[in-house]
C-alpha cells in the first residue's frame, strides 16, 4: 500500500507531464467526455483539454417524459480550455483547489424546457451564486475568461405548445470571484459580458453582480443594447401567443 504522503509529494513536488489523454465520466443520467487532456506540473500545476461535452443520456423528448415535473434538458460543450495557475492543497481532509485565470473557448449552453409539463412543486430557484456554492468541491477561481460563447434556449410554450427559441452568440467576457468556500461577508460574484450578439445581430453588453451572502438573492444587473431589428424577437414571442 502506497503511503498517502508519498503520492502527494510525487504529485506536487516532482516535475511531470501527461499529454493527449481522454477522460470519460458517466452516470445513469449523463455522459461527460474530455478529449485532448494534458496535465503538467512545474512551478505550478497546469491543466488543459481540447474539447468537453456533457449531455443527458436521453434525447429531450424521452427525458421530459421521464420527469414528473417540468425540468430542463441541458447540454454543455467547450472548446479549448486551460489554466497554467492551479494550486492544490491536499493536506486537509477535504482537498482545496485554487485557480488563477481559467480560459474557456467556444462554451455552448443548450437548455431546453417543456412548459406543457406539470410545474415543479419547488418554486424556489437558486440564482448563479447560490448554485456555485452548492458545488461539492472546495474551489476558488479568480477569473474565468470566455471567448466565442453561445447560449441557445428552446422552450415548448405552455399556451400554444409551439417551440420558442432564443439565441445569444459570440459571447466574450469574464466571471470573477468564483468560490464555494471561505465566503466573506462582502463577497460577490461578478459577470461582465464585454460583447455578445442577440440572434447573431443585436450587439449587447451586460454587467451582473450577486452577493454570496444575501439570503434573499438580491442582484444588480445592467444591460446595454445597440441597433437591433425587433422582428428577430418573433422567434421567441410568437409561439407564446399561439
Amino acid at each position: 500500500k502506497t503511503d498517502s504522503l508519498e503520492w502527494k509529494k510525487m504529485l506536487l513536488k516532482n516535475k511531470w507531464w501527461a499529454n493527449g489523454g481522454m477522460i470519460q465520466y458517466n452516470t445513469p443520467s449523463q455522459l461527460m467526455t474530455l478529449q485532448g487532456v494534458s496535465l503538467k506540473n512545474t512551478a505550478l500545476l497546469a491543466f488543459a483539454f481540447d474539447t468537453m461535452s456533457l449531455r443527458p443520456r436521453l434525447d429531450r423528448d424521452s427525458f421530459w417524459r421521464s420527469q414528473p415535473f417540468e425540468k430542463d434538458h441541458m447540454s454543455i460543450s467547450m472548446g479549448k480550455t486551460y489554466s497554467n495557475d492551479i494550486k492544490l492543497n491536499l493536506d486537509s481532509a477535504k482537498p482545496t483547489i485554487a485557480i488563477g485565470k481559467l480560459y474557456v473557448k467556444d462554451l455552448s449552453l443548450t437548455p431546453q424546457r417543456d412548459k406543457t409539463r406539470p410545474e415543479d412543486t419547488v418554486t424556489y430557484r437558486p440564482l448563479l451564486a447560490t448554485q456555485i456554492m452548492s458545488i461539492p468541491l472546495k474551489m476558488k477561481i479568480d477569473s474565468l475568461l470566455l471567448s466565442n460563447g453561445q447560449v441557445r434556449y428552446h422552450e415548448i410554450t405552455q399556451k400554444s405548445g409551439k417551440e420558442a427559441y432564443l439565441m445569444i452568440d459570440r459571447i466574450r467576457g469574464s466571471v470573477s470571484n468564483i468560490k464555494t468556500y471561505d465566503i466573506k461577508e462582502k463577497d460577490s460574484l461578478f459577470v461582465v459580458i464585454n460583447s455578445t450578439r442577440l440572434y447573431g445581430k443585436g450587439p449587447m453588453r451586460m454587467n451582473f453582480r450577486q452577493s454570496y451572502t444575501d439570503t434573499l438573492q438580491g442582484f444588480w444587473l445592467r444591460t446595454r443594447m445597440g441597433k437591433f431589428d425587433m422582428q428577430e424577437m418573433n422567434a421567441l414571442l410568437l409561439p407564446q401567443i399561439g
